[in-house]
């Protein structure tokens, strides 16, 4: 799953300050489940921003990152785009260049891609995977090594999964950092 956080209130106004009338699109598959863009957080998205800004209308696309399903949902809402100056996507990364791909529209992110994770619970997520188009979990028994950091014991820096050495102390006394990945909070 695509783990994705929600920016900060104050950044996106401030992102979107430049536009009078947006169109608010969430998406109903990885952002729906970090509760970062589905149904109830994009209704309160609208009521966040409605004082402010003209809400054209809004969607909750089944699969944004999909361009066939973000193509046939976007279908239904193409008049209320029209009259946005802006898209804000309560998506991941994929979702907005999606969506910008397929509006040619000015496409404003409203979350931060975290990476791919495994939801461990309500509310939380371990990143496992940063998709280094290199996998080699045959190989290190089903864990990423690349995501899995190593850590200096002479000076505590945390450093890249393949290093030889300290680049801070240049000590060669490494091992690995095992709550890296860590848990994060996602609501």
């Amino acid at each position: 799953m695509i783990i994705t956080i929600s920016k900060p209130l104050d950044t996106v106004k401030e992102t979107l300050k430049s536009y009078k009338n947006i169109f608010i699109l969430g998406c109903g598959d990885c952002c729906a489940t970090c509760r970062t863009g589905g149904t109830e957080e994009v209704k309160a998205m609208i009521d966040k921003l409605k004082d402010d800004f003209n809400i054209t209308g809004s969607i909750v696309v089944e699969a944004p990152c999909d361009g066939r399903v973000a193509k046939r949902d976007l279908r239904r809402v193409k008049d209320q785009i029209e009259k946005a100056d802006a898209i804000l996507a309560m998506t991941c990364g994929l979702g907005v260049q999606s969506v910008a791909l397929l509006t040619k529209e000015t496409v404003i992110p409203a979350n931060n891609t975290w990476g791919m994770g495994i939801i461990e619970g309500l509310g939380t997520a371990r990143q496992v995977c940063i998709s280094c188009d290199e996998c080699v979990l045959v190989e290190n028994d089903g864990k990423c090594p690349v995501i899995i950091k190593q850590v200096c014991n002479d000076c505590g820096r945390i450093l890249a999964w393949d290093a030889k050495c300290c680049d801070q102390c240049a000590s060669k006394n490494l091992g690995k950092k095992q709550d890296v990945p860590a848990t994060h909070k996602i609501l």
